[in-house]
Order: C-alpha cells, then structure tokens, then sequence
C-alpha cells in the first residue's frame, strides 16, 4: 500500500502586448476582435468548427483533456457563450461541430485577456456567441466504407437541435466508423526454413478501428439569474485486428480486440450574484475497457487479457469581480476523486501463468484553491499575475509496491 501526499505552488505573471489589426473585421476593441457570421458567409461554413478553422491568425486546440486528472488543466482555447463545455471525454472537435453555423451570430477573438472573461490559461480564446432564438433543425449523416478484406464499414448520424421558449436542447446518436486501419487486405509471406525449401503462405489481415455507437444529448435553461446547462454522452467503441496465415504448415491465427464504454455527465451554471459573475460545474466520467489478444498456432495457444475500470469526479467554482473596466479579479476552488481499477490475464497452453501487477487500484484526492488579477495598465498593455495552490493524496494498492 502507498499513500502519496503531493504539494505545489503555482504562481505566474504575463505580459501582454496587444497591437495590430485584421482585414474584414466588423470591430476590434481593446484586444477583442469581433467576426460577424457574414464574415464567413463566402466559405459557406456548416458548423461553427468550420467557421473557427477560417479564424485569421487563430489555431484550435485540440490537446486530448482525457490524460490530464481534474479539470484546470484540460482547457482548450474556444469558449461558447463566454463559457468552457462542460466536458472531457466529449473533446472540442466534436462540440464545434454538433453546433450548426447558422446558430453562430459572432465569433469574438480575445487576446491577452478582457475583463470577466476566462482566459483558461491561454494567451489568445475564441469565444462563440449564438444567437437566443434558434430554429429547429434536423441534420442526417450517412456513409459506407468498403475495406480491402471484404468488410463493408457503414457510418451514420442523426442530430436534433430545438427550442421550445427559454429551453433550448439537442440530441445526437450515431453509428461510428469513420476512422479505419489502411492495412486490411490479402497477400502472402515467405517462409525458408533452415535447409529447407521456401514455402509461401495465404495471409488476410483485417481491422476497424472505433467501430461502435454514441450518443448525446443535453438541454440549458434558466435558473436563478443564470444559466443551467446538463449534459450527457456515451459511447462504445469495439477495436478489433489481426492476421491469419494458412499454408502448407497450418493455420497461423493471431487475433486482437480492444473495447472501451465510456459516459460522461456535466451540469454547468453561470450567473450573477451579489455583483459576482459566478460558474459552478460538476462532472463526472466513467469507463470500462478490455483488451484481449490471442496466439493460435499448430504447436501452442496463448491469451492474454487485461480490464480496467476507470472513474473522475469534479466539482468547480470560480467567482470573477470586476472592480472597474482596467481592473479584474478571479478566484475559486476545485475538488476532483480519480480511480483506476485494473486486472490482467495470461494463459498459456491452457496453464495460468502468473502476471507481474496483475490487479492493482489506484485513486487519488486532489484539492486546489487559486486566483487571478487582471489589469490593463495602457490600451496596449495588460498585466495578468495569478498562483495556485494544490494539495493531492495518491493511494494505491494490490500487487504493485
């Protein structure tokens, strides 16, 4: 058993220099360029993930948030509505794109930061306005792959976005299988054994990579000033590959699968109270994975299989007050439990055979309290300094040490 108390300290201070200017801008304000939805009109853009890729001078961050514990550290560089999605396993791309451009009224680029904005640590945001009154929509999505080892792949998807007075509300469910291994196929190899004559076998090999089923919904309404935002997402993915050989020495199989089930929920509120710009988030991520992979040969027969059940809880609150229009502070709190709980298997001719670290659990508790100053000291000079204090207790058990 291992129990690993961790402290750190944070502390940092930025400079920025706002200058410049772009062609085509409705407005620029004290570092805020504004790109109206006409903007983009030319490039006639489907989802508001094809009007931030046309962003001039703005690059999207897309850094998978599901390998870094608790939620700080996890922002990406979109904000929608002057809010973070709620969300980790959901990554950013796939948000952007569930929002349909006609939706989209502005899309503001902040750089070096604005008051009462959430900067999330970065240096330059985009925030995506949508308009209050939005039409329903319904958006259909359909295609068929065909894989060189005779497997046809089909990938389908059905979006609902609607409002009914101030609830509004969207729904996705999809077929995946978009993504896939170009190394499907048939061909052959060559054997020579040692003084012996070259034999050719049959080989097929075959793979899909996240094939499976997915489905979100979520819903906003008011709630005492502010606003309520609830949102769900679940998904199953089966991986499966391998390769087979068949010739003259036998059947040489080697098969492999990977299954992951994964959900995720987030409920998010922002608003004012007492003179306090106020968000409070909850999240919580589940998932479950397996992972098996087979020898099958004339002479032996081997399975290895591994399981692992993994587990995130978040609960945030940040608390922004604008003392006047150069002057802003932040300041909050967060609390996160992870866990991992994983089990591994070797069987070989039949016969257990034993597996260092076959079954451990881990779970660590980790607090953080932090704050933030911004101050813009001339119309082309701001101050951001902040620090962050983290405590984290790391407890583990099972075979490991």
């Amino acid at each position: 058993m291992l129990k690993k108390p961790e402290i750190s300290w944070l502390f940092g201070i930025c400079l920025a220099v706002m200058a410049g200017s772009f062609p085509g801008l409705a407005a620029e304000n004290e570092g805020v360029a504004t790109y109206p939805a006409s903007f983009f009109a030319e490039a006639r853009p489907a989802t508001a993930y094809d009007m931030v890729s046309r962003l001039p001078g703005f690059m999207l961050d897309t850094d998978n948030a599901t390998t870094v514990r608790g939620f700080a550290g996890t922002a990406s560089n979109i904000l929608i509505d002057g809010a973070r999605p709620t969300a980790k396993n959901d990554d950013i791309t796939t948000i952007l794109q569930r929002i349909p451009a006609a939706t989209v009224t502005r899309i503001d680029v902040i750089r070096g930061g604005a008051p009462g904005v959430d900067m999330q640590g970065q240096s330059v945001v985009a925030n995506i306005i949508r308009s209050a009154e939005r039409p329903d929509q319904l958006i259909v999505d359909s295609t068929m792959m065909f894989l060189g080892s005779g497997q046809w792949v089909p990938y389908g998807q059905l979006e609902y976005h609607g409002q009914a007075g101030a609830l509004r509300y969207e729904g996705t469910i999809k077929r995946l299988g978009q993504v896939w291994d170009d190394g499907p196929g048939t061909g052959y190899r060559l054997l020579t054994p040692p003084g012996g004559a070259t034999e050719r076998d049959h080989a097929q090999s075959w793979g899909i990579i996240r094939s499976g089923y997915g489905a979100h919904g979520s819903a906003t309404v008011p709630l005492l000033g502010g606003e309520w935002n609830n949102n769900i997402t679940l998904q199953t993915t089966d991986d499966p590959y391998g390769i087979e050989y068949d010739g003259a020495g036998g059947i040489f199989d080697y098969p492999s699968i990977t299954k992951e089930r994964t959900g995720e929920f987030g409920s998010h509120w922002q608003g004012i109270l007492g003179g306090f710009n106020v968000e409070t988030l909850f999240l919580q991520r589940l998932g479950h994975r397996e992972d098996s992979s087979s020898s099958n040969t004339p002479t032996d027969q081997s399975l290895f299989g591994a399981r692992k059940n993994t587990g995130e809880s978040i609960f945030r609150t940040t608390a922004r007050y604008t003392l006047s229009s150069d002057l802003s502070l932040e300041g909050g709190g967060e609390f996160a439990y992870n866990y991992l709980d994983g089990h591994s298997r070797y069987v070989h001719d039949g016969a257990a055979v034993a597996v260092p670290n076959a079954n451990v659990r881990v779970d660590e508790k980790r607090g953080e309290v932090f704050g933030t100053a911004t101050w813009k000291i001339l119309d082309t000079l701001s101050l951001e300094a902040g620090s962050r204090f983290e405590f984290s207790t790391i407890h583990e058990i099972g075979d490991a040490e």
